[in-house]
């Protein structure tokens, strides 16, 4: 009886696993304390491109683009970048050139080559030291004027 013994034992061991398991939230849940991911279109150094980028996600932009550029997160202008192009996001940020106005609902921030020639209209802006501008800058507020003019702008670029 001892060796048949020995054979139960060893099928209970059969499906146990030493393996810890790990609890994941339900598939389409973010994780508690993090944002739920984002893509991400990249118009790299070799690329350019005429027309108009509306995107639902964040955009950064090393080669050339001419017309409008329109986020509903981020775009950023990397050092290598070329913008002829009007820019609406809620966050922009600008290491290379841009020619064209600049609308960050959010901040806008200008990093040290940056080289912005157009007007810019924002609630939060950062300039570094040796980034150039040239046009007018007005800054958002929860005051009626701003709210007009805000209105004013959407109501064009849209139209």
């Amino acid at each position: 009886m001892g060796l048949f013994e020995k054979e139960k034992k060893e099928k209970k061991d059969v499906g146990r696993s030493t393996m810890p398991v790990v609890a994941t939230p339900p598939s389409g849940a973010p994780e508690a304390g993090r944002r739920e991911p984002s893509t991400r279109t990249v118009i790299s150094a070799n690329v350019s491109i005429r027309g108009e980028i509306d995107a639902s996600d964040d955009v950064v932009i090393e080669g050339t683009v001419e017309g409008h550029v329109q986020s509903r997160r981020s775009v950023v202008v990397g050092p290598q970048g070329r913008v002829h192009a009007d820019i609406q996001a809620q966050v922009i940020e600008v290491h290379g050139h841009v020619q064209g106005n600049l609308k960050a609902y959010e901040r806008l921030r200008l990093g040290e080559n940056a080289r912005v020639e157009g007007d810019i209209l924002t609630r939060r802006l950062t300039v570094e030291e040796t980034a150039f501008v040239k046009g007018r800058v007005e800054m958002l507020t929860e005051s009626p004027e701003a709210l007009s003019v805000e209105a004013s702008l959407q109501e064009a670029s849209s139209g």
